[in-house]
């Protein structure tokens, strides 16, 4: 029994079920629980382990992981993804890099464990695919900092993510959309936070405000009218001050704008969009090989043997 817990315990797909009536209860505990996940420089402002975050090669690896994790710009696992990162925030936070490869190493390792964690029941991808974003790391080394993180990390591996909060969020703002409008404004924002997690100045903002920034923006663009509705609602359920949340919300929409207006080309008349900028923030799947991942499904045995779970608390 003990072996099958697979550090899940405040996973949000096992006990996740279409049958059991939406209530707040989980998103109180995400609430309550954001700040545990939080970098520590997010609260001590420590100027060397800031600037190594801030560096461009932080870009470069959150773009490689994205790469991985959403092939053709799919956003089936932003949810890893969201996780991956903020792994890799959290042990950069407490440790430096020795070098680049270090830094490949890391970022794989954090991507792969959020895949074992998120994705455990439903697949795994392979480390051969994984070696192939960040410059063929060898296996074993990936393994090795696995088992680095988690321990730096004393096992708090399942965050609660910017992802988490906008499901959470939007379930209660289904109520004033039509189904497949509301499935639209998910899609968007959660596109606005991949993008928006490459930005340095959005490292220090929880995850529930940035995500409720990211809906008020998709809101705003897709349904105007219902946008003081949304902000409204947003404010009361995730506990925020409204002319906080504004003020994030017009922060992500100012983001997009700058990027929209690089992007834009004086030889074509079509404008660029919100694709536009994920494509062009992470790059063109068409430029990468992708192994065969046919047969890379794991069974819970050989994840929690990959990666040598403890079966109890640590001390």
């Amino acid at each position: 029994m003990a072996a099958d817990l697979l550090c899940m315990e405040l996973s949000s797909h096992p006990a996740l079920s279409s049958e059991i009536p939406v209530d707040q209860r989980r998103l109180e505990t995400f609430l309550d629980q954001e700040d545990l996940f939080m970098p520590t420089y997010h609260r001590q402002h420590d100027a060397g382990r800031l600037a190594l975050a801030e560096d461009e090669n932080r870009t470069r690896m959150l773009e490689a992981m994205h790469r991985a994790l959403c092939p053709g710009l799919e956003v089936s696992r932003s949810d890893v993804y969201h996780l991956s990162v903020n792994l890799m925030d959290r042990f950069l936070s407490y440790e430096n890099v020795k070098s680049e490869r270090d830094l490949c190493a890391t970022s794989a390792a954090c991507t792969m464990i959020g895949l074992k964690i998120l994705r455990a029941r439903e697949e795994c991808l392979s480390y051969d695919y994984l070696r192939s974003y960040f410059d063929r790391v060898p296996e074993s080394r990936i393994r090795e900092k696995e088992k680095h993180i988690a321990k730096k990390l004393n096992w708090n591996l399942n965050a609660v993510t910017i992802a988490n909060f906008i499901d959470e969020l939007s379930r209660p703002l289904a109520l004033y959309f039509e189904t497949s409008l509301i499935r639209k404004v998910v899609t968007h924002s959660l596109t606005l936070a991949n993008v928006s997690l490459l930005n340095h100045q959005f490292m220090k903002v929880p995850p529930s405000l940035l995500a409720s920034a990211c809906l008020c923006d998709a809101v705003k663009h897709l349904a105007p009218h219902l946008h003081s509705k949304c902000v409204e609602e947003l404010t009361t359920l995730a506990r925020l001050e409204q002319d906080v949340l504004l003020q994030h919300e017009e922060s992500v929409g100012y983001m997009v704008q700058l990027k929209l207006q690089a992007l834009e080309s004086p030889h074509t008349s079509t404008p660029a969009g919100l694709e536009d900028i994920e494509s062009q923030e992470f790059g063109s799947p068409a430029h990468f090989s992708f192994p065969d991942t046919s047969s890379t499904n794991c069974s819970q045995q050989q994840i929690q043997n990959q990666l040598q779970y403890p079966s109890h608390e640590p001390a």
